[in-house]
């Protein structure tokens, strides 16, 4: 499944990826149906304390308690393309009917917006308890030849980077598929 980039793309801090870029997301927020699978392939591990952590949706859910859950249904989220030209919105939380499971559909860059009765407080509290819910259940530490695939629907993902200082010499290729 061909990304905006192209068939594959390279991950690498650079200009337009500062080492700041570690929220919780998933990939392929453009397409109605985003990939259902991710794959990471390390060319260069770089200074190698950069992580890449995954965190189990269907567990973050059943750490959110049903009035922060029906807030959390009841939001939009917006998502900005890496040009800034375009946006793409759908619900924060979808189904996937086939796998019978919800899922979250987080962006990197975007925003959220609730319903006409909802206060920015209870939107923000409700954005809070959820990442407060995200716990990595994987984290990867790389090495040179190291291919990490995911399924993109039933984990987010975020680049950890614990000094918060670009390493551009680490270098990943990510592919997604249908």
């Amino acid at each position: 499944m061909p990304s905006t980039d192209g068939r594959y793309a390279v991950v690498q801090d650079g200009p337009e990826r500062n080492s700041l870029d570690a929220s919780w997301h998933q990939d392929g927020l453009t397409y109605l149906k985003p990939p259902s699978r991710v794959l990471l392939y390390c060319e260069a591990v770089g200074r190698g304390d950069v992580t890449t952590d995954l965190a189990d949706v269907p567990t973050a859910l059943e750490q959110i308690d049903p009035d922060t859950r029906e807030t959390l249904n009841r939001l939009d989220r917006y998502y900005v393309s890496r040009s800034g030209k375009d946006t793409h919105h759908g619900r924060l939380i979808r189904n996937d009917e086939e796998k019978g499971m919800d899922y979250f559909s987080l962006c990197s860059r975007g925003w959220v917006r609730g319903d006409l009765d909802m206060t920015l407080e209870r939107m923000t509290r409700a954005m809070h308890a959820l990442f407060e819910a995200f716990q990595p259940s994987l984290v990867h530490k790389w090495s040179a030849g190291d291919c990490l695939i995911f399924d993109n629907l039933r984990f987010v993902h975020r680049r950890f980077n614990p000094t918060n200082t670009p390493d551009p010499a680490r270098r990943l290729i990510r592919l997604w598929f249908a």
